[in-house]
């Protein structure tokens, strides 16, 4: 998850996530956001990233090593258009004898929003979606191998389409859509999603890759309740530790059987084609096992709340109840607890929100106090009530 909103050209997008913290763009839902603001208003707060110099070497060798018959490559360009906390990503320009060819990079963080970052993870789940019939990023590779460039990366050739963004509302392309196209769009989108939940896909996970294995819920309770420990080592967040509270409450009991979740179901992480069909299915940096309603309630409640703050939405885009309905029938079985999820999906958003912005005010000096005015914080408290 969690880059920064940005611009998005039409027909220039990569298989690269353009995620925001927690689904939430920091300049439009904090106070004193610091960065230069795009066009949309939204203030960009890159995180740490590593020399482009240093990297550039790494990467030349690393490609004279993978593929030696072309030999010798040159690195002509290194372009971020993730600048976020959650991942550094690089599109790679390489000049060989027989040609050029673009390249994606991603490398995990300098300074992260979660405790644990395994791209190992990332790409097992890519491989066990794909062979599900949910498109992925094609030819990805895991180079271990840190002398490279210092770390470990995933690797992928440069594919083109088209990214709906952060706010979809704010994209010219998505707007020039007829509403009927905008449908097509959205229900493309939650078809996807109900492909990817089907149980089957579950059993294409190695064992040990992600947790969620067992007691789902109470295991994401757990893993929720160390978030906030390590992200916030000073004093809690009360609404964030009453939210969970909350959560652990009045947790539902699922009888169905589990799923493999992708974690940021959002449309910014979606490439798709002319014909507005999904290409690819992106950042799968917190995928788990568990309900399939937690990934729905993620993409129904953040729609909900950005709404709730840009004041407007993509016309031909599906009500929540449109939505639920349609995920249905393509899953093949009602939702369960569907209240309770989007609750807990919130607070989980919003968490990893406070979290980003104190990395942010780490990162730029700001007052790290400003995150206890996260508008955000209080639609969580007010759903509470």
């Amino acid at each position: 998850m969690a880059g920064v909103c940005r611009w998005v050209q039409r027909r220039v997008v990569a298989i690269v996530s353009t995620t925001s913290h927690g689904g939430f763009p920091v300049g439009v839902l904090s106070t004193g956001s610091q960065g230069a603001a795009n066009g949309y208003g939204v203030a960009v707060i890159p995180g740490a990233t590593r020399s482009t110099e240093s990297l550039s070497e790494g990467i030349r060798r690393w490609c004279d090593a993978r593929w030696p018959h072309r030999a010798p490559a040159m690195v002509m360009q290194i372009r971020r258009p993730n600048v976020g906390f959650s991942n550094e990503t690089l599109i790679v320009s390489v000049s060989w004898p027989d040609g050029i060819q673009e390249l994606v990079l991603r490398l995990p963080p300098m300074e992260g929003i979660f405790p644990e970052y395994s791209l190992g993870a990332q790409l097992a789940v890519m491989e066990a979606a794909s062979r599900g019939g949910v498109p992925t990023p094609p030819g990805c590779e895991h180079v271990r191998d840190d002398s490279f460039i210092g770390c470990e990366f995933l690797t992928m050739p440069f594919v083109y389409g088209s990214i709906p963004g952060e706010m979809p509302v704010f994209e010219p392309w998505v707007m020039a859509l007829t509403p009927e196209q905008q449908a097509t769009l959205h229900t493309n989108f939650i078809d996807t999603l109900a492909k990817l939940h089907q149980p089957h896909n579950v059993h294409a996970i190695p064992v040990g890759t992600l947790r969620g294995v067992g007691d789902s819920i109470a295991i994401e309770l757990e893993y929720w309740d160390r978030y906030l420990s390590w992200a916030f080592t000073g004093e809690p967040i009360v609404v964030l530790t009453a939210a969970l509270a909350w959560c652990r409450e009045q947790r539902p009991q699922p009888s169905a059987a589990p799923s493999l979740l992708w974690g940021d179901v959002r449309l910014g992480n979606v490439v798709y084609d002319d014909g507005l069909n999904v290409r690819a299915v992106l950042d799968w940096e917190t995928a788990t096992i568990g309900p399939a309603e937690m990934d729905l309630a993620w993409f129904t409640v953040l729609d909900k709340t950005m709404t709730h703050f840009v004041g407007k939405r993509v016309p031909g885009f599906l009500a929540r109840d449109e939505i639920i309905d349609r995920y249905q029938a393509k899953l093949g079985r009602a939702v369960e607890g569907f209240e309770w999820h989007e609750t807990f999906a919130l607070f989980r958003a919003t968490a990893i929100h406070c979290c980003t912005m104190t990395v942010a005010a780490r990162h730029d000096g700001s007052d790290p106090s400003a995150v206890n005015k996260n508008p955000v914080l209080t639609l969580l408290h007010e759903r509470l009530r």
